[in-house]
């Protein structure tokens, strides 16, 4: 695959990584426990700014698995191309980026249509909870376990090869991520991205 291909993959790893976790807490995607006055803070203009912001962010990394996924497609297919894990990997990458897409898209529409209505809503505090933890559902259940998924095909089938000091990592990271409703075994999804990109920049150099 061309040069330019991977570096494309590195680069849009490690955005993935970093610019998830920065939006998270950043932005400040609701979760934990309710407080009326959290949610009251969410929506009012002066968060509106730093709404867009993160959640731009937060599209930008999932942009950047979209290029992962890609990659690691194309790559598993050029090894065995007569296998249909190829296109299920690329296919599990690219349904947990658009459940990442779509919970920044929640995330972002309270405050911006609160704000674009040109008049205060009277949103009940407790409605915008719930709408603000169904974003955070999206990307700690359907978007986390679908690449989840992806890594532990990866690792099994071994497609496309990786060094052992990384297959079997993304196996254990893997696993971790379709637990991921418990919170804390979600971060390792985006290290696991910081460190792949990073591996494939310097195998990049190396190369070169």
């Amino acid at each position: 695959m061309k040069r330019s291909a991977t570096i494309a993959a590195g680069i849009g790893s490690i955005a993935f990584g970093v610019l998830t976790f920065i939006a998270l807490f950043v932005g400040g995607p609701m979760g934990g426990n309710y407080a009326a006055a959290d949610s009251a803070a969410y929506i009012s203009s002066g968060h509106i700014v730093l709404a867009l912001v993160t959640a731009l962010g937060g599209l930008l990394g999932a942009a950047g698995l979209v290029c992962l996924g890609a990659y690691l497609g194309r790559q598993a297919e050029s090894e065995d191309s007569g296998s249909i894990w190829p296109r299920v990997i690329w296919g599990l990458i690219l349904g947990a980026a658009i459940c990442f897409a779509v919970s920044w898209g929640i995330f972002v529409s309270q405050p911006v249509g609160n704000n674009e209505a040109g008049t205060n809503l009277n949103i009940p505090p407790n409605i915008t909870y719930a709408i603000g933890i169904s974003g955070t559902e999206v990307l700690f259940e359907s978007a986390a376990t679908l690449l989840g998924f992806a890594l532990i095909l990866v690792a099994i089938a071994n497609l496309p090869p990786l060094p052992a000091w990384l297959r079997w990592p993304t196996l254990v990271i893997g696993i971790l991520g379709i637990t991921s409703l418990a919170f804390f075994t979600f971060f390792p999804l985006l290290l696991w991205g910081i460190v792949m990109g990073v591996w494939l920049l310097v195998a990049v150099r190396q190369r070169a």
